[in-house]
């Protein structure tokens, strides 16, 4: 994964401190995005939410955005 430099750098400790604080702040991204998906049920992506609550501009640009990034990254 990458992480033999940290590990060196700051120790066990605070790799671990922050694997765990990204986990904690994607959980609760993901409980986020999946409350939106009970209140407000949409035929569509996430992007569908950037467009009815922040602005269609915003909706518009971050659907392409990923669908540049999904056809230019190698699939696994």
């Amino acid at each position: 994964m990458g992480s033999g430099a940290a590990l060196e750098a700051g120790g066990p400790a605070s790799l671990i401190l922050a694997y765990g604080l990204i986990g904690i702040m994607l959980f609760c991204t993901v409980q986020a995005l999946g409350e939106l998906a009970v209140a407000f049920p949409v035929a569509g992506s996430f992007a569908v939410y950037a467009s009815r609550f922040i602005d269609p501009a915003w909706g518009f640009a971050m659907a392409w955005k990923y669908v540049i990034i999904g056809n230019s990254s190698p699939s696994l």
